[in-house]
């Protein structure tokens, strides 16, 4: 099916993926705000002593979803989830973290740990929950370590 025949088919579809409206602008501003806060959250990490060793990681098989920073603190390797807020219309950051994300993050990083034959390891997931507030001088930002604790079958 040519482009064109797939757009007038499933127009519905075409309108969610295309990028040109406002939809699109939102989802591309909330990706570069995503970027940005990771950005901020790996030079924090890295000035208090971690190493980094991964960005915006995906397993092989790419089902289990994204790490946003993966570092090592002496030998621990932390994964690190990144909330970036520009206002408090929805909460504070680290509580966009949800169950469901919780559980996620868990699957991922077990998936590194396999991946890389690092299962043996220590690790932890923690979040870094960033405050953009218009016209705040420096962004708000909060290293809550242990945030995600450990699934039983992990």
């Amino acid at each position: 099916m040519r482009n064109a025949d797939w757009k007038n088919t499933f127009p519905d579809q075409a309108r969610r993926n295309d990028r040109s409206g406002s939809a699109g602008r939102a989802a591309d501003e909330r990706a570069a705000l995503g970027i940005s806060g990771e950005d901020l959250a790996a030079r924090y990490l890295e000035a208090s002593g971690y190493a980094l060793l991964e960005r915006r990681w995906r397993s092989a098989n790419d089902h289990t979803g994204e790490i946003d920073l993966i570092v090592r603190e002496g030998d621990e390797i932390v994964f690190v989830e990144v909330k970036t807020r520009r206002t408090g219309d929805y909460g504070h950051p680290e509580e966009a973290v949800t169950r469901f994300k919780q559980d996620q993050l868990r699957r991922t990083a077990w998936a590194y740990l396999k991946e890389k034959g690092l299962t043996r390891r220590a690790w932890r997931i923690d979040v870094v929950a960033i405050g953009l507030a218009p016209g705040a001088a420096r962004p708000k930002l909060r290293h809550i370590r242990f945030a995600v604790g450990e699934a039983p079958e992990c």
